[in-house]
């Protein structure tokens, strides 16, 4: 089935009207899962329609309706789940379908993508700043979802994958770290183990686990699902999950100061050149601290302590990856080959020893 023919079919099961002309269906992008079209339809709208890609991460797609519902319903609830909290902050149509046949999405064509080589500091800081403060609206939020964790599809409704205690589980994350630090002091790894020790400490006694309000927090905050349009930031394309803010502002801070970067050796990173943009990366990362702490420097503390766990974990996940005696292919694509991971490594170490909350 051609392109065209797959917009087509995707457009009538949706219930909207056909495209106005085939010039007028362009390809907007690829992601590491997904090719996304640009469609103008007969009533003028744009809308952005997706397929998913036949290979991602050196894997072959093999169909999982569990999964594509997991998927496709967890980014359904968090576009309705967002604009409740700041409205237009995500596109306001979306439509998801999936069969053997054919599966894909689509939605309002929220704008083009952020452009790190058209912001000033300024404009660069304002993004981050508007992020944040979408970050602390939520925070007032529940999540209204049954449990907690990643999405998924129970065969009926979208609800968290996991159950119990979600303070529990934040409480037990800390032990994960805990053992995240010994590996490195028990490593040959050279490095100050005492100073990171330290901070290790100091973020545990920080983290507030029993007033985190689980709300439908966004793991995926790249500069590829960032849109900003006329001093405006709109999110799409989300991994959405039921838990913590405050512990994914700082996945958003080791992100910007951290992994971005830092990856330009990854295949999945490459092309995007984030090294040459990393006192930009930063000020995102300023402006989003800025304005999720409001003020509060308990609160940026605590922030700055969710990132260093995130940096401490992405330390061990390197080592982790040098002490294994073959990298698969996604390892490659994700985090480079060999070489990559080694050079990455001291980067990320010393940013991990002098790090300050």
């Amino acid at each position: 089935m051609s392109d065209l023919s797959k917009i087509t079919q995707a457009l009538q099961i949706a219930g909207l009207p056909a495209f106005e002309a085939p010039e007028k269906v362009t390809l907007l992008g690829e992601g590491a899962w997904h090719l996304a079209y640009l469609v103008l339809l007969a009533d003028g709208r744009e809308m952005v329609v997706r397929f998913q890609k036949k290979v991602s991460y050196g894997k072959p797609l093999v169909y999982d309706e569990k999964q594509f519902r997991s998927e496709y319903g967890g980014e359904a609830l968090f576009y309705r789940y967002a604009n409740d909290v700041q409205p237009g902050i995500c596109p306001e149509e979306f439509f998801y379908h999936v069969s053997e046949e054919l599966t894909f999405t689509v939605e309002s064509y929220a704008g083009p993508g952020l452009k790190l080589s058209e912001l000033s500091p300024d404009s660069a800081y304002e993004v981050g700043r508007q992020v944040g403060a979408y970050f602390r609206a939520a925070d007032e939020i529940p999540a209204g979802v049954p449990g907690f964790g990643f999405l998924e599809w129970d065969g009926e409704q979208i609800r968290g994958s996991l159950t119990g205690d979600a303070q529990a589980n934040l409480r037990e994350e800390v032990e994960e770290y805990r053992e995240d630090l010994q590996a490195l002091i028990d490593s040959d790894l050279a490095f100050d183990r005492n100073a990171v020790t330290r901070t290790f400490e100091q973020a545990v006694a920080n983290r507030r686990t029993g007033d985190e309000r689980i709300v439908l927090t966004n793991r995926d905050l790249s500069p590829e699902n960032l849109v900003w349009v006329n001093g405006r930031v709109r999110l799409i394309d989300p991994l959405p999950l039921a838990y913590s803010n405050m512990v994914f502002a700082g996945n958003f801070l080791s992100l910007y100061r951290n992994i971005y970067p830092n990856y330009h050796k990854s295949p999945r990173y490459a092309r995007h050149n984030f090294h040459l943009y990393r006192p930009l990366l930063h000020r995102i990362a300023d402006g989003f601290v800025d304005a999720y702490s409001d003020g509060d420097p308990e609160r940026r503390q605590r922030i700055h302590g969710e990132q260093f766990f995130m940096l401490l974990d992405l330390v061990r996940r390197h080592l982790s990856l040098l002490e294994q005696d073959e990298l698969s292919e996604e390892s490659q694509i994700r985090s480079g080959n060999r070489n990559a991971i080694a050079e990455r490594l001291p980067v990320l170490l010393h940013d991990l020893e002098t790090f300050t909350l």
